[in-house]
């Protein structure tokens, strides 16, 4: 959704048997997708140009952000990953995250599902930039 424009219009495609769609439909909203974002999606998906163009562009600003973050004296490991977001462990992970929304950088701290992790999704050059910066300045 990131590559094609679209991670704030919250769309998405699901293809199942019918039993299976039926019980989607009993816990999904009221309401569906709306006609606006299915026009944006149609007419996105129509651009490969754009998509290929914002996928290098995130892929590259993966490899850096990753390398930079993998520099940094308090992170023991950056975990694989095929998506545009990092998880990362650190020796602290609920002083990096309030750290770091002081700053008012959002990031996932995931430190009650896998322990001193958080995530940090792969943002423009500017953001990735603005947060390697904040955590450069933290100490621990």
């Amino acid at each position: 959704s990131k590559a094609w424009g679209l991670a704030n219009a919250r769309v998405g495609v699901g293809y199942a048997n019918e039993k299976t769609i039926q019980l989607f439909n009993k816990v999904k909203p009221p309401y569906n997708v709306s006609g606006n974002n299915q026009l944006s999606v149609i007419k996105s998906l129509s651009n490969s140009a754009f998509f290929n163009l914002n996928l290098l562009t995130i892929k590259s600003e993966k490899i850096e952000l990753e390398k930079q973050i993998k520099a940094l004296i308090f992170v023991q490991k950056v975990y694989p990953s095929d998506a545009n977001f990092l998880l990362v462990q650190v020796s602290d992970a609920n002083f990096v995250y309030e750290e770091l929304v002081r700053k008012r950088i959002i990031i996932r701290n995931r430190n009650k599902i896998i322990n001193n992790c958080i995530r940090v999704t792969v943002g423009t050059k500017n953001e990735n930039e603005q947060l390697i910066s904040a955590l450069k300045n933290i100490e621990l």
